[in-house]
């Protein structure tokens, strides 16, 4: 299953290098990644022992383990909500750990929210910072049961060249390599939209490049009105306008905008697994 990177349990790793020992303790045994105190925490190998204790827990929750995957959850949101310094105790250094982490778990799914609230006993009643770690989705719609549906369905209908460049995203999603993953969509998108267009409106695939809005046109009718077709052309009011608005947003900037970071290739997926989805059921499999 689907849990916290690697990349992510480093830089949760890094900040916790900053806490007291007995809270690293509490915290493990709280949110149960461990369920019996750690042995040599307190020796000179402390931090090798926590490295060990989350990603055996990482491994455990990749092995299908639900219950590990939400101590890992249970242990990064106990570690975030455990800083809540003042913001003057903050440094350059604490500010680029914080901004690592938020960036490692937007690309896992999670948002890091760091808040500034009034009073707590800090010079006056001071402002503090607080945290919390919230999902991108859903429990009742997790985004990676519609990635999954989706790569299963692509592989299903024959559209291998779609699918691999979806398989691609993911991974560079996964990796953290967000403008890879922009670009990998925008291939996933374009080598199915111009197979979808070939099966169903006799449009000619000349094999060139950057033909995937030319064959979007031929999926949808210029002002055209509902009701949809399923197998015919979008109108324009229901459906199609949709389907010419994302193809547009994967390109306002690109498909390698430079200053794209992990939130928006996660908006970029979230669109073109929706869209991918939704074409897929108008325009069914040709018998």
């Amino acid at each position: 299953m689907t849990t916290l990177s690697g990349k992510t349990l480093n830089r949760l790793i890094k900040i916790a290098r900053y806490f007291p020992r007995e809270s690293i303790q509490d915290l493990l045994l709280e949110s149960e990644v461990c369920e019996e105190p750690p042995r040599d925490l307190w020796g000179p190998s402390a931090y090798v022992v926590l490295t060990d204790a989350l990603f055996a827990a990482r491994k455990r929750a990749k092995d299908g383990d639900t219950s590990a995957h939400k101590a890992l959850l249970a242990f990064a949101t106990d570690l975030v909500r455990y800083d809540q310094r003042p913001p003057w105790e903050f440094d350059e250094e604490d500010d680029e750990r914080w901004g690592r982490l938020k960036e490692s778990l937007r690309s896992d799914g999670y948002e890091l929210l760091i808040a500034e609230k009034k009073g707590r006993g800090w010079d006056s009643g001071g402002p503090y910072y607080s945290a919390q770690i919230l999902p991108y989705d859903s429990d009742a719609a997790p985004l990676h049961r519609e990635l999954t549906a989706l790569q299963e369905e692509l592989q299903r209908r024959g559209y291998v060249e779609a699918a691999s460049h979806y398989a691609k995203a993911m991974r560079h999603l996964i990796d953290q390599v967000p403008t890879s993953a922009n670009a990998e969509l925008r291939n996933a998108l374009e080598s199915l939209v111009i197979r979808l267009a070939v099966d169903h409106t006799g449009y000619q695939d000349t094999g060139r490049a950057n033909q995937g809005g030319n064959a979007i046109k031929t999926l949808y009718v210029e002002k055209g009105q509902p009701p949809a077709t399923p197998g015919a052309p979008l109108p324009e009011n229901d459906g199609g306008r949709m389907v010419a608005g994302i193809w547009n947003i994967l390109h306002s900037r690109g498909s390698h905008p430079g200053s794209s970071d992990a939130r928006e290739a996660r908006i970029r997926m979230q669109l073109v697994t929706g869209l991918a989805l939704f074409l897929l059921s108008h325009f069914p499999k040709k018998s």
